[in-house]
């Protein structure tokens, strides 16, 4: 038989055990206990929570690329000319590395270059090899030299040479890492041409008018005769035509051709002319 005293503690005893001590303040409970709730997938992970750790992925930033259009490739013709001529010249085939002789070449039997085209074409050689052959060191000519550029007076083929020179600088200052290509050589000129001359033959006392066939054609531009002397007739446009009047010719030869004057000599800046009869 248990005693008062015996069963009271064993009472106690099995109290403990069961339910363990409660209190009813709800703010003494520890923080974290009871029964979990929904798992929000968004939220992040507490301290206690183990996480699988993920590789780090190096990311590395690609080159920006620079494609630039290159002027016309014409057939050079004939010799003569000066240095902006051998300079577009040497330039339009991609030979920077004597575009950029010629342009600081200031003594030589090719005259003396206009300053203005010296400094577009030694500025624009010279980002020319720094673009496409490795020659970093040459961007700081480039750069320097462009802001000098004047091309208020210069005919639109020393204009295009601009552009592309333009083109590879502001890629450069965008970019000092950028990857250059080009491409172009064969599509269409922004230059006059021309195709022929209307009529292409006449007398030799002059006085009747010669239109002017071809593209990109100005309303007004000069026409030299390439005859060995100084004979430069002006065409304008009369009528949406653009042309001029025949000058009187005493040469001796029978035919001649006449240039777009400021034009390199290449193919499509020459036109025939036939004069009818015999010279005197």
């Amino acid at each position: 038989m248990y005693s008062r005293k015996q069963f009271a503690i064993i009472v106690l005893v099995l109290s403990l055990t069961a339910g363990g001590c409660t209190t009813d303040g709800a703010s003494d409970a520890p923080q974290g206990q009871g029964p979990p709730g929904p798992v929000d997938p968004t939220a992040a992970p507490t301290s206690g929570t183990t996480t699988t750790p993920t590789s780090k992925t190096t990311t590395r930033t690609r080159k920006s690329s620079a494609l630039v259009e290159w002027i016309k490739e014409f057939t050079p013709t004939g010799g003569g000319g000066g240095y902006e001529e051998a300079a577009y010249i040497w330039f339009m085939k991609g030979d920077c590395e004597t575009t950029l002789s010629i342009a600081r070449n200031r003594d030589g039997e090719l005259g003396t270059m206009d300053e203005a085209l010296r400094t577009l074409y030694e500025g624009a050689a010279a980002a020319c090899l720094a673009a496409f052959h490795q020659r970093r060191d040459m961007w700081s000519v480039a750069l320097a030299r462009h802001g000098k550029v004047d091309t208020s007076g210069m005919s639109c083929w020393h204009r295009s040479v601009y552009r592309i020179f333009t083109a590879l600088v502001e890629a450069y200052r965008d970019d000092p890492e950028v990857r250059f290509s080009r491409t172009g050589g064969s599509g269409r000129s922004e230059c006059p041409q021309l195709s022929g001359l209307s009529p292409d033959h006449g007398s030799r006392s002059g006085g009747y008018q010669v239109e002017v066939e071809g593209s990109n054609l100005p309303r007004s531009m000069n026409l030299i005769f390439v005859t060995g002397e100084d004979i430069t007739v002006s065409a304008s446009t009369t009528g949406g035509r653009l042309s001029f009047t025949m000058p009187r010719y005493e040469g001796s030869v029978t035919s001649v051709t006449l240039k777009i004057a400021d034009a390199p000599r290449i193919e499509g800046v020459y036109a025939t002319f036939v004069f009818d009869g015999r010279p005197r």
